[in-house]
């Protein structure tokens, strides 16, 4: 069980068992410490208490065995478990549900306290302004007069590639932006391969970038080609991460957890020595990356004064 605790707080419950006096144990432990073990016979329901500091905390409570022998009840049992603060009640809104003013404490909510509240976009449990959630409980975007990590992706309706430092191959074996209103995902701009018809050649996009936290990078996707022959690939980090052949007419989305810190991201359209089927192409739209670490943040998303709209220095 995790919780919580706002202050200097002190956790109570109830455990009654029996087991193997010598080597079956019933353990409680707080953030991997043990605080109480018992072996043997408890059949009278015992209280324990014990206190706990202001944070989160892992509350865990396990029954072990060794390899032979049973005895008693064989098992441990608790109930009444119960965490009490020292703080007075500052609110009591008549329920325990974080997130509506009123914290399952019984004290106000502000920015910072873990709880997204009425009016807040985000409150990732601190007032720190260069992560993704803001002092203010606002999501961290590029604009906000912060350098923190930002949402990033591209949908490619720019109609090019200037939102993200793109690398894509030369001429026909490059990727590019279509513009096909008919067929995109969302909009009307797709990133696609160019080497269709070109026999033994490898067209690719390629994305170099620092993820300032964790996350999943994710894309939607669709194509066809000469099954089993041509292939659509997508890489992080020069690992193969997905790989597809033959007929993808129907947009499929991907997505890919990557941990934070700088990853490259590569897609490929690879064709053998002959044949050419379907559309052979593949394209991909609606991009989502990780946070990404904003290199500057000028209060605005004007370009011209040192900070483009990208929070990219000039």
């Amino acid at each position: 069980m995790n919780l919580r605790a706002a202050t200097t707080s002190r956790i109570c419950f109830w455990y009654a068992g029996e087991s193997e006096s010598c080597c079956d144990h019933f353990y409680f432990s707080i953030d991997g410490t043990t605080s109480l073990q018992r072996e043997g016979s408890f059949t009278s329901w015992t209280e324990f208490c014990t206190d706990v500091a202001p944070g989160v905390h892992d509350f865990k409570w396990r029954y072990t065995k060794d390899s032979s022998v049973h005895t008693g009840w064989d098992g441990f049992w608790i109930d009444d478990v119960m965490l009490f603060t020292d703080r007075a009640e500052t609110c009591d809104d008549g329920n325990t549900t974080g997130g509506d003013g009123c914290s399952p404490i019984c004290t106000e909510e502000v920015c910072g306290s873990g709880y997204v509240d009425p009016g807040e976009e985000c409150d990732d449990g601190n007032t720190i302004d260069a992560d993704a959630c803001t002092s203010a409980c606002r999501r961290a975007r590029c604009g906000d007069g912060y350098v923190n990590v930002s949402p990033t992706g591209d949908g490619f309706e720019s109609g090019g590639l200037a939102r993200l430092p793109w690398s894509v191959g030369s001429g026909t074996n490059g990727w590019s932006v279509l513009d096909l209103p008919a067929t995109a995902h969302g909009g009307r701009d797709v990133l696609a391969s160019g080497n269709a018809g070109l026999h033994s050649t490898t067209s690719y996009a390629e994305l170099s970038l620092t993820a300032g936290t964790g996350g999943q990078i994710c894309f939607w996707y669709r194509g066809s080609s000469e099954s089993s022959y041509d292939y659509f690939r997508f890489r992080v980090d020069g690992a193969e991460q997905l790989s597809r052949s033959g007929s993808y007419t129907t947009w499929t989305n991907f997505c890919y957890a990557v941990a934070a810190g700088a990853h490259t991201y590569r897609w490929e359209y690879s064709k053998d020595g002959s044949v050419n089927s379907g559309e052979d192409r593949y394209m991909i739209d609606d991009l989502q990356l990780p946070p990404s670490l904003e290199a500057c943040d000028d209060g605005n998303t004007t370009p011209g004064d040192g900070c483009d709209e990208f929070c990219r220095l000039e």
